[in-house]
């Protein structure tokens, strides 16, 4: 995919000018969202702030993580203490990306298409 190929070109000279490194962020609808992985992903999140990094990803990667986000304050488990837990940490996740996050636009054309929607059902 054309993302992996950007990311290792950019990790490359980021690190060689830069020398920063950068984050890489994918994510999906099967992406297994259990405690440890969401407090995993915080804190890199919040490290990667902290060194003053950045994040790699995609427009389907940050949609399919609110949809997820959406789709979990829905669906409340048996188990409402991990629940919680999941539904809060999704919030400080999706809330640090929209409050902190500078999205830089790559294949505008693509991005802005009204027909290129990702729908969960």
């Amino acid at each position: 995919e054309l993302i992996h190929t950007l990311y290792n070109d950019l990790s490359e000279k980021s690190e060689r000018i830069f020398g920063q490194q950068i984050i890489p962020f994918f994510f999906n609808r099967d992406t297994n969202i259990d405690i440890q992985y969401l407090k995993d992903l915080k804190q890199t999140f919040k490290n990667t702030m902290i060194s003053r990094g950045y994040v790699l990803t995609t427009r389907e990667s940050i949609e399919s993580l609110k949809h997820r986000h959406i789709e979990t304050l829905s669906l409340p488990t048996d188990n409402l203490d991990e629940w919680e837990k999941q539904v809060s940490l999704l919030s400080d996740i999706t809330n640090m990306i929209k409050e902190k996050g500078i999205g830089i636009l790559e294949e505008i054309d693509r991005i802005l298409d009204p027909f290129n929607l990702l729908i969960y059902t």
